[in-house]
């Protein structure tokens, strides 16, 4: 859109108002179905596919539900040949100490539920590198690292949203014990453009590419960042609720060496900025007066 590009939204749930002109209801399987496959091959210039079952609450709640994915993305590859960009995430480096594209990947217990989401994400790489053998088809995966911003969902388990809804209501901010584990964020207009740059600039084959920011820290310095920026709230380290389905990654920092010799940028949006747009959202979605809360500077 940003380009003046005629765009398609595939997805069942419906999305902002600003893009429903754009949207079809469905899962990539049923737009197939409905339509002439043919014509679709001709008309895309390109194709993201961003499909997953988002959210550690959600992923663990229906684990079976996490390999749908799977599927629509076989349908997808097999059904396509546009230039492709696959939304992976860094949960598919497991327990490596490496997160660099070049390292293997080290998943734990296939039987703990919280590993299902990187199992079917690693999948799905898999068949993004088949349908790329032979090098006709450009197809880039992107492995995202924490992605942020409004309309991120603090029901489903994503930490900033859940740190920020606890500050602007005075509660404490849980951090799941220990509460030293690192994560790098990125802010989601920044992941747009780098995904846009990306898709414009594949070359045939697969590749695989973190994608991620430069704000790293741990998540008691998230929380006490948050405080900082509302004014208001305690972090508070507590159990993870998710018990043994959900085995918790100490560090979960991308080596970015790749995105910047290929764009020659990274995102670097500051953390205060979106602490406070997250805020500001929050803040209008759940109708809390501005007037009552200091902003940190």
């Amino acid at each position: 859109l940003l380009h003046a590009h005629e765009v398609q939204l595939v997805d069942p749930a419906p999305p902002p108002d600003e893009l429903r002109p754009h949207w079809w209801q469905g899962r990539i399987s049923d737009f197939f179905s409905y339509h002439n496959v043919p014509a679709a091959r001709q008309a895309w210039d390109g194709i993201f596919h961003l499909a997953a079952l988002l959210g550690y609450r959600r992923v663990l709640a229906t684990p079976v539900q996490v390999f749908d994915a799977v599927h629509e993305t076989s349908v997808l590859l097999a059904q396509t040949t546009a230039p492709l960009l696959f939304t992976s995430s860094s949960c598919v480096y497991g327990q490596s100490s490496r997160s660099d594209e070049a390292a293997p990947l080290a998943l734990g217990n296939s039987w703990v539920a919280g590993w299902s989401y990187a199992y079917a994400k690693a999948c799905e790489e898999a068949i993004c590198a088949a349908h790329a053998h032979g090098g006709a088809r450009p197809i880039v995966v992107a492995r995202l690292f924490n992605t942020v911003g409004p309309r991120q969902s603090a029901e489903a388990g994503f930490v900033l949203p859940r740190f920020v809804r606890a500050a602007l209501r005075g509660e404490p901010l849980e951090v799941y014990a220990p509460g030293t584990q690192r994560r790098t964020f990125a802010w989601v207009s920044d992941v747009v453009h780098v995904l846009a740059e990306l898709l414009a600039s594949a070359r045939p084959g697969c590749e695989v590419i973190n994608v991620g920011g430069s704000a790293t820290l741990s998540m008691l310095e998230l929380a006490s960042a948050v405080v900082h920026q509302i004014g208001q709230g305690i972090p508070q380290v507590v159990p993870c609720p998710y018990g043994p389905r959900y085995e918790e990654i100490l560090d979960r920092v991308p080596m970015l060496g790749k995105l910047r010799a290929c764009l020659g940028w990274v995102p670097q949006t500051p953390l205060a900025t979106m602490i406070r747009a997250v805020a500001d959202y929050e803040r209008e979605r759940l109708e809390w007066p501005k007037a009552s809360l200091t902003t940190g500077t």
